[in-house]
């Protein structure tokens, strides 16, 4: 489908817009070694401050915004990971039959207060990290 076909609801939007002269820019193809230093800066750190961000954006030749867009698709992609992760961790503790009053329970369970705990003790970050 081009730019200015009709079909759908999408289409139409899309014409439209690269009617009026909003086109998108197209996604970044990052080379492998942008990409092994991306990774490891991760690594390192999952927030960028902005020198750290201006210093690697700088050295792999990328703007500011490429560097900042990379570093949130990438944390939304560990999230999602993570997440995965501990669902079928849970997953496979119903598997070998460990309920609520297990040992892996009650694990879970103090986890959840530690999670818990700061924010009730008046954590300025209002708790937001917590809620993933």
């Amino acid at each position: 489908m081009g730019p200015l076909t009709t079909a759908g609801g999408g289409g139409r939007a899309q014409a439209q817009s690269n009617l009026l002269g909003k086109c998108r820019r197209p996604s970044t193809a990052f080379t492998s070694q942008q990409l092994l230093e991306l990774e490891h800066q991760f690594k390192l750190n999952k927030y960028l401050s902005r020198p750290k961000r201006f210093e690697v954006a700088t050295s792999l030749m990328l703007t500011e915004t490429q560097v900042k867009i990379w570093f949130q698709n990438r944390r939304m992609k560990w999230k999602r990971s993570k997440k995965a992760k501990e669902q079928a961790a849970q997953e496979a503790e119903k598997q070998k039959g460990g309920g609520g009053a297990s040992k892996g329970g009650l694990a879970e369970d103090k986890g959840d207060q530690e999670l818990l705990g700061p924010t009730a003790a008046g954590d300025k970050s209002g708790g937001r990290r917590l809620r993933d």
